[in-house]
C-alpha cells in the first residue's frame, strides 16, 4: 500500500488547472546511483512563465510522476522536492513517499518566483533512520 506525505510552504493548486506551459524537463533520480533498485523518483515538471513580467523563471511548474520502493521491504522511499528562486532562498517543498511498490503523483507549484528545483530521494528504515542518496538539480534556463 502507498501512502503519501506532503509538506507544503507555498499554495497549492489542483494539478487538473489550465495554464500555458512553456517547458518540459524530464527528470530521474535514484537513492543509490549505481543501483536504482532500492529506491527511486521519475517524471516530468512543466515549467509555465507566462504571469512574470520583466523575470526569468516560473510561476507555476506542474510535476507528475512517480515514487518506486522496492517490493516486500521494511523500509520506505521518499522523495523530497524542493524549489529555489536562484541559489539560496526556498520557496516551496512537498514530499511523496511510497511504502511498497509504485507511488503515482501529480502536483502543482504556484510561487511567486521559481526556477530550480532540487530532488533528494531518501530511505527510511525501519529504526526510524534515514539516509539520503546525492540531490539532482533540475532548472528553467
Amino acid at each position: 500500500m502507498a501512502t503519501v506525505a506532503a509538506a507544503t510552504s507555498a499554495v497549492m493548486l489542483p494539478a487538473t488547472q489550465a495554464s500555458a506551459f512553456e517547458a518540459v524537463e524530464a527528470f530521474s533520480v535514484c537513492y543509490k546511483v549505481t543501483d536504482c533498485n532500492m529506491g527511486y523518483t521519475s517524471g516530468s515538471i512543466e515549467w509555465e512563465t507566462g504571469t512574470l513580467p520583466n523575470m526569468s523563471g516560473a510561476s507555476e511548474s506542474n510535476v507528475r510522476g512517480k515514487v518506486v520502493n522496492r517490493i516486500g521491504t521494511d523500509y520506505s522511499t521518499t522523495a523530497y522536492f524542493e524549489f529555489y528562486d536562484g541559489d539560496s532562498v526556498k520557496r516551496y517543498s512537498t514530499t511523496r513517499t511510497s511504502w511498497d511498490g509504485e507511488l503515482s503523483f501529480n502536483f502543482m507549484v504556484n510561487t511567486e518566483y521559481h526556477w530550480r528545483m532540487k530532488i533528494t530521494v531518501c530511505q527510511n528504515w525501519a529504526d526510524g533512520t534515514r539516509s539520503c542518496g546525492s540531490p539532482e538539480n533540475y532548472s528553467y534556463q
